[in-house]
């Protein structure tokens, strides 16, 4: 400590200890630290052998780039491992850094969450060969170049409300959007209405939005079935219905029928044409309806919605007359009837609102969790207690899943889809649950 003109000058920093004085717990052997391999050479052994002369006990190998890893013989990773026996190192991958969601700034692509899936899957059964008798950590991330949504800071947080910008995706199309806060005036009142829509209201409205077009769209036509078919007759609608099924299967209508369509006067043909006219909306309405139904169901969010499914598909196939796929009454040909049971199930439909558009990060969960899941039971299929540990670590901060939430979430959702193909395949599900715990977990990266 040094004074200078009536005040203290004193040392400001006390937290270490003097390199040329240390206690004798300060040290820090060369043993407790790890190293990693240059991310650019696929000669791992050389890589390995210089590493090991300084003393560390830990190696990662670093194959983040999928062209190296491809490259690296496969009898190197042999290599590898009897070096790390004779020397009492542990060895541990890193996997390639690339997308495993199948979501890339065009939007999301089935194929692509595949190959990704493949990927992974080969990444861990070479793996094995650094460590045949363990089970040797492998790190991926769990996500790569996804444009995150902004978060509110929690301060500013309000009931409901989370995001600043979010990004959401389509299911069905795997279109990417951006929402962000947004400020609207209204008419109709004294003084003009202004009101503030965030992230959370646009996308509300967006669902709501899709989904009404896809009915509007369903109604749209089944409404010009009913124009058509308003002035022809219920006798000449059973006509038409016996032609359809004659044309089908001829042994399903009497003899006499038959030889009634076939000596169609006139006023009969033109009847039949007009009605032929309304069947072709109607079944128009109804491929659209049963899309509708279909998408309803796979995005439905709870039991309840389920249920509500379940009985407007029982109420339409009483209404056309399907006893199952194979059995289909005549009138099931009728586009009146047709019309009636479309009318019946859009108001099932409507008591349903499907999440057609959700947030990028919920879907990126669910299909990253797929791929790792697929992935770690193929490996397990294997290689079985030996099989490699895959570990999830987060990006850099500001990508999507890049918060210890997204991790564990993925981690999660991993394991359940572990265990969903394990039980698909004989394995009880206590036993599948027990390995998806040990054969999948997450890497925090504080860098």
């Amino acid at each position: 400590m040094a004074e200078k003109r009536g005040y203290a000058i004193s040392d400001i920093y006390q937290g270490g200890y003097s390199s040329l004085n240390p206690s004798q717990n300060d040290y820090m052997t060369a043993g407790s630290f790890g190293m990693t391999t240059d991310p650019r050479s696929a000669n791992i052994l050389q890589e390995v052998s210089s590493k090991l002369s300084s003393g560390v006990k830990q190696i990662e190998i670093e194959a983040v780039s999928p062209e190296i890893f491809d490259s690296i013989p496969q009898q190197q990773l042999k290599e590898v491992n009897r070096l790390s026996k004779l020397t009492g190192i542990n060895v541990s991958l890193h996997g390639p850094v690339m997308d495993v969601s199948g979501i890339s700034q065009q939007g999301f692509s089935e194929i692509d969450r595949e190959n990704a899936e493949r990927r992974v899957a080969d990444v861990l059964l070479r793996s094995h060969e650094l460590n045949p008798e363990g089970n040797i950590p492998v790190n991926f991330h769990t996500a790569e170049g996804l444009p995150g949504s902004q978060l509110l800071p929690p301060s500013k947080r309000k009931e409901e409300e989370k995001y600043k910008r979010m990004i959401v995706v389509n299911r069905e199309t795997g279109r990417l959007a951006p929402l962000e806060q947004e400020r609207k005036f209204y008419p109709g009142e004294e003084k003009i209405k202004e009101q503030i829509h965030t992230p959370e209201d646009h996308l509300r409205i967006l669902n709501h939005t899709e989904w009404d077009n896809t009915l509007s769209q369903i109604e749209f036509n089944r409404v010009r079935v009913d124009e058509i078919l308003k002035d022809v007759h219920p006798i000449f609608r059973d006509l038409y219905a016996n032609w359809r099924v004659a044309q089908i299967n001829p042994k399903a209508i009497p003899v006499e029928v038959l030889n009634q369509l076939k000596n169609l006067d006139p006023k009969q043909s033109e009847e039949i044409r007009k009605i032929h006219a309304a069947s072709i909306y109607a079944d128009q309405a109804m491929k659209t309806a049963n899309g509708a139904f279909h998408r309803a169901y796979e995005m439905a969010v709870s039991e309840e919605e389920k249920k509500l499914l379940q009985e407007a598909s029982r109420q339409y196939g009483e209404a056309l007359g399907i006893k199952d796929e194979n059995k289909r009454e005549s009138r099931a040909f009728d586009p009146k009837v047709q019309s009636e049971a479309i009318f019946n199930l859009i108001r099932g439909l409507e008591r349903i609102q499907p999440k057609q558009w959700v947030p990028l990060e919920e879907f990126a969960i669910e299909k990253t969790s797929k791929t790792y899941g697929n992935a770690a039971w193929e490996s397990y299929k294997k290689y079985k207690d030996t099989s490699p540990i895959l570990t999830i670590e987060n990006p850099p901060a500001g990508f999507a899943l890049s918060t210890g939430e997204d991790v564990r979430n993925v981690v999660e959702g991993s394991r359940e889809q572990f265990i969903k193909k394990a039980v698909s395949e004989g394995i009880s599900e206590g036993e599948a649950r027990k390995q998806a715990e040990k054969l999948i977990g997450a890497t925090w990266d504080v860098g």
